[in-house]
């Protein structure tokens, strides 16, 4: 699993949240969100449950994160951090 997405808390971090905002269509709170999973315990329940239980959401999510991040999406784990530790 990935430590973190490398991003540096330039605001990299809010394009790359905006990403799966606009990959799936809902808005994520992004005072609370640490770590890929936070994002997607949040992105999921704003889905509709079918979509939210879906399998590969979970992927297309960490394929949307890989726009900002650059990083392989398959390396991404719920506890990757979202911002690279200083």
């Amino acid at each position: 699993m990935l430590p973190h997405l490398s991003l540096r808390g330039d605001l990299d971090e809010v394009y790359a949240i905006h990403d799966v905002d606009e990959a799936f269509g809902v808005p994520a709170e992004k005072a609370t969100i640490g770590t890929a999973g936070d994002l997607f315990d949040v992105l999921r329940s704003a889905l509709p449950y079918a979509m939210a239980e879906d399998r590969d959401t979970w992927a297309q999510f960490r394929i949307a994160l890989r726009h900002e991040s650059g990083v392989n999406p398959d390396v991404v784990g719920r506890e990757t951090l979202l911002i690279r530790p200083a």
